[in-house]
């Protein structure tokens, strides 16, 4: 499924599937694609978040001219250029530009996480919470301990958890009964939290002392029988190919996507 199926088509396209994922970068999303996915979710359908940076910044389509996608810069986020004041409406649609989460749909409200914070040095690991053990959660763990680390491996910058990654964030839109399953921490100063989440300039601001600077993997139930689960970085597949897929990050997610596959509903907290 494309991004412009999904654009067209919406949910009616999405719910002859059990299960969908996302790829590694879905960052660009028009209001049509960010309704799909909710609607999506409150069939029953169960979702998986395989990246990072996600659902950040709304775009437009152009409805004539396929393949013309408009983007305006506004008012905050990590961006490489910044819209011009009076330029903040997009011109294909007549809607405000910007961040998602200036646009009364935050990322944590389609996956549970949003944009937390991005470093290209190295990429770290997860390790399992406290809530992974929940029976909620605890059978995505079958075949991996307690103790081990998860994705200590990985073609894009040697681990799982990097790049770009997020994190929960309940006044943003984080479902009140979201579970942590497994945490990233370990960072270092070129991982820098976001811009958007702080109001004034000062040091601590990276992974060795901004405890924001994490990136979490949650898990969640929604209506009807289904669920969502986010790796919450863009590192994340690439190790899955690590040891001829014969590691802890392809067990979790055979794990998550054979229950999310299942027809059997996932019960409701």
């Amino acid at each position: 499924i494309t991004d412009d199926d999904m654009h067209a088509e919406g949910v009616s396209l999405l719910e002859h599937y059990d299960c969908v994922m996302t790829t590694t970068h879905p960052e660009y999303y028009t209001t049509e694609m960010m309704h799909a996915l909710l609607n999506y979710q409150q069939k029953g359908g169960r979702f998986i978040y395989m990246g990072g940076n996600g659902f950040y910044w709304r775009v437009a389509l152009h409805p004539t001219l396929p393949g013309a996608m408009e983007m305006r810069r506004a008012e905050d986020g990590m961006r490489s250029w910044i819209a011009e004041g009076g330029e903040y409406y997009m011109s294909f649609t007549g809607e405000l530009g910007g961040l998602w989460r200036r646009n009364g749909l935050s990322p944590e409200a389609i996956c549970g996480t949003g944009f937390a914070a991005q470093g290209f040095n190295f990429a770290s690991h997860y390790l399992r919470t406290d809530a992974s053990e929940d029976p909620r959660a605890s059978w995505m763990f079958k075949g991996i301990g307690r103790d081990e680390k998860i994705g200590d491996f990985g073609t894009v910058l040697g681990g799982a958890a990097g790049s770009e990654i997020d994190s929960i964030n309940h006044e943003e839109g984080t479902p009140p009964h979201a579970l942590v399953v497994a945490e990233a921490t370990e960072f270092g100063v070129d991982m820098h939290w976001v811009k958007e989440e702080f109001n004034h300039s000062h040091s601590a601001v990276n992974g060795e002392n901004c405890p924001h600077v994490r990136c979490d993997m949650v898990f969640y139930e929604t209506p009807n029988g289904g669920a969502v689960f986010s790796t919450s970085s863009i590192a994340f597949a690439g190790s899955l190919a690590h040891d001829n897929y014969s590691n802890n990050v392809s067990r979790l997610l055979e794990n998550v996507v054979t229950r999310f596959i299942d027809e059997e509903p996932i019960p409701a907290p």
